[in-house]
Parts: C-alpha cells; structure tokens; sequence
C-alpha cells in the first residue's frame, strides 16, 4: 500500500501542523514532529504500541493531554526547551519513560510507573510531581541538584537512587512520597531542602556529615519516623524539622549544635532528650511543645542562654527540670500545660522569671498543672514579680500571706528546703492539702525528689 506524502521512509511519519489524524499509520514506529507545529493536539498519537522514537522540533509548545498515552514502547525523550505544557495523561501507559536533555514541565501522569533520567538530562522543578502510580525512578551518575517539587506527591514511589553526584536536594523534591520507606543518600551532599522529604514513609534516615545545612520542614510529619541521625557539623535543628514525627522516640543531638529552631520537634513521639553534650545556646518557640511522652530532657550545663516561649508546653509526662545557670531568659509559657511537671529549678543568675510564673491572659503555670514545685532564685532576683500576682495566680491567698510566709509555714515539713526558696503548690486551696499532698509525693518518690528538696 502508498504511503501518504507525510512519511518520509519505512520508519518515520512525519507530522504536520494540517496533517489529517485519520491519515497517521496505527504501526508507526518513528515519528518526526515538523518545525511548524506548535501544539500537539490531544489523543494524537494514542495507542500507536509500536512507537519507539518521537523527535520534536525546537518551538514546539504544547503537547496535548493523552497525546502519546498507552504508547507502550516509547522509550527515549528530548523534549525542546520550548515546550511549556505536558497535558494530564499525555504519556501514561509509556512504560519505559526515559528523559534525555531538559524536561521543562510536569508531565502530569497518573499511570507512568518509572521513569529513568539519562546522562545529561536537566530536570526543571515539579517534573514528576503528582505521577501516583510511579514507583521506580532512576537519576543519572553526573546530576548534581534533584530538582524542586520533582516527585512531589509521587505517593507510590518507593525505589530510587540518589547519585553520587548529587550536592542538592532541592524544596519539596521527595514531599509527600507516602511510600517512600528507604533513601541512601550520598557523602558529598551539602544542601537538603525544606520539606524535602516531609510526608514520606521513611523508617530510618541518615543525613551524610558532609551536610551544612537543613531547610525546615524537612522531615516533618513522617509519621512512620523512628530514627535519625543528624550530620556532625549541623549548626542549627531548624524549624519543624521532625513536627508531627509521633514514632520518633530519641534522637542524637551532634555537639555542633547552637540552636534548635521554632517547634522543631513540636507533637514529635520523644521519650527521653539529652542536650547535655551540645554547645547549644538557645532553644527557639514550642521547639519541644506537645511531645506528650517526653519524660526526660538534659540542658547544657554550659552555653545554653535563652529558653523561648511555649518552649515544653505541653509535655504532660515531663516531671523533673533543671535550668542550667548559664540561662539568663526564659520566655513566658515555657512549661505550660506540663500536667505531670513536679519540679522545676530556676538558676540564681536569672534577671527575670514573672513571664514563667505568671501571664495576664493565661496565667501559665497558674490554673494548668495539678502540682508544681518551681524553685525560685532568691528575692532579689525576681525582677518585677509582684508577690500579690504570684500568690493569687497560683491559688495560694489561703495558703499563706506571701512568699516567705509559704516557705516558712512548708520549711519544718523538708529539713533541706532552704528559705530562699519560693515553693508552690498550685490548685490547693488551703495549707493541709499543700502540705499532705506534698508530703504523699516524698514519701512515694524520694529519690525523684531529692533534686528540688536539697538544692540551695
């Protein structure tokens, strides 16, 4: 049979920007794209399985939705850099995707289930972004930055390779890969980006220790979470880092770090936190909020000088703290909602406590905990704390007249109970409730209160 005028050989159809659809061969196996067209028309090329090899002219723009859908052999594609729209479903069913050049734009398919990056290839972000049914994807050795946003919402992704010569991986690349379990990640990488693998399946994750730096986010709500290793010269724990990370039950801190950042371990599932090695020097807003099983938590005995607001808010099974005397702010809040909190030492050094003790709109160690020993640095120290404020926020009127007058009527109770001290007992309303449920936690705990009993 005569082939029409648009094929140029046994192997390559040629397509035109008039070319009727009805006149274009079912076992095509090449296809040439001609300069004059612009756009790709949708369904265009669809189930034509015998397609190997599409080549596009540079000024093609769009390629239209299920354009080469089910072309089950299409392998190879160098896209031009023109192109600026892939339609939904232009390529599904393309079994054997493979990127050669640029890829400038999402391709936007639901069916593609993998996909290899050749030697060369650029990839710009959100490329693969939303391809639900993907679940290989091979980079090429030579790929330096994995691309923004690039399998983002691949939720079905579960095997790729990070080559070695990758130094960045940009915002979002891996975001919300749900079955994502596993990732190697190479010596050499530098830069990890926000939320670069927030929302993913992974278990285990280990950041090489040539990284510098960490974007927020970025392994935030991995529900699935239970371990992490951070790299050894870190600086900073940045903001929301391991949010919502609810498996994660401990953590290595590297010494390098001075900072942990705005709620960057906030709702995460740690049991037991030791800062005590780091050079840590501040510890940002809720950056350990609502960490219910949080039972424990060690502070730099050096270095460390300001405590944020809202910084353990909410860490209900936290029961003993000791603020080392290096720190010279804590912002108001800071132990909020801490239900199980028994005892907590202020340094002498401390300016100022009335943000800790006591806030107009919430009074925050007032109405919350059931029980609460604070251990104050002496009178001098308590900057504006006003004695009618601490005594009324804490429900103490009728305890005692002020300060002194409680750890007067409390001191014969503890030998060690030094008189500098201001010890509270919140939600009790008389002097024998203090006092008897005072003595039930000695003597079922003494070693837990040993702690707050001697100091001095």
């Amino acid at each position: 049979m005569k082939r029409s005028h648009e094929e140029v050989s046994e192997d390559v159809f040629v397509y035109h920007e008039n070319t009727d659809l009805s006149s274009i061969p079912t076992d095509i196996t090449g296809l040439r794209i001609d300069d004059s067209v612009k756009k790709i028309p949708p369904d265009t090329f669809e189930g034509r399985e015998q397609l190997v090899n599409v080549e596009y002219p540079e000024g093609l723009e769009v390629i239209g939705g299920q354009a080469f859908q089910n072309c089950t052999l299409l392998e190879e594609q160098h896209f031009p850099s023109t192109l600026v729209e892939i339609g939904p479903d232009a390529f599904n069913g393309c079994y054997e995707f493979k990127v050669v050049g640029s890829f400038p734009v999402n391709l936007q398919c639901e069916k593609l289930q993998s996909i290899e990056i050749l030697t060369g290839a650029s990839c710009l972000k959100s490329a693969f972004a939303a391809c639900t049914s993907l679940t290989h994807a091979r980079l090429p050795l030579g790929m330096v930055t994995i691309s923004p946003l690039l399998f983002r919402y691949c939720n079905s992704l579960f095997d790729v390779n990070v080559p070695s010569s990758v130094i960045e991986i940009g915002v979002g690349a891996f975001d919300s890969c749900q079955s994502l379990a596993l990732i190697e990640l190479p010596i050499g990488l530098k830069l990890v980006g926000h939320r670069a693998f927030s929302r993913t399946g992974l278990k285990c994750f280990h950041f090489p220790s040539t990284v510098e730096a960490i974007g927020s986010d970025v392994l935030s709500d991995c529900e699935e979470l239970e371990s992490a290793t951070l790299p050894s010269k870190l600086k900073a724990i940045p903001n929301e880092a391991f949010q919502a990370c609810s498996a994660l039950k401990n953590i290595t801190i590297p010494i390098s770090v001075v900072t942990i950042g705005i709620g960057a371990f906030v709702n995460s599932g740690l049991t037991h936190l030791d800062l005590s090695k780091c050079n840590l020097t501040k510890i940002e807003r809720a950056a350990l909020a609502f960490c219910s099983q949080l039972k424990t938590i060690l502070l730099p005995r050096t270095n460390l000088e300001f405590i944020d607001e809202e910084t353990f808010k909410g860490c209900s099974s936290l029961t003993h703290l000791r603020i080392p005397p290096t720190v010279d702010c804590i912002e108001g809040g800071a132990f909020a909602d801490c239900t199980s909190l028994l005892s907590v030492e202020v340094p002498e050094t401390l300016e100022d406590v009335t943000l800790i003790v006591y806030n107009e709109e919430e009074g925050y160690l007032g109405g919350y905990n059931p029980l609460v020993n604070f251990c104050l640095p002496p009178s001098e120290a308590l900057g504006d704390l006003e004695d009618y404020n601490f005594m009324n926020d804490m429900k103490l009127r009728e305890a005692a007249n002020d300060c002194l007058d409680l750890v007067n009527k409390l001191e014969h109770r503890f030998d060690g109970l030094p008189l500098h001290r201001a010890c509270y007992f919140q939600n009790y309303h008389t002097l024998e409730d203090n006092i008897d449920s005072i003595q039930n936690i000695v003597n079922a705990d003494p070693a837990a209160c040993s702690m707050w009993i001697s100091v001095g």
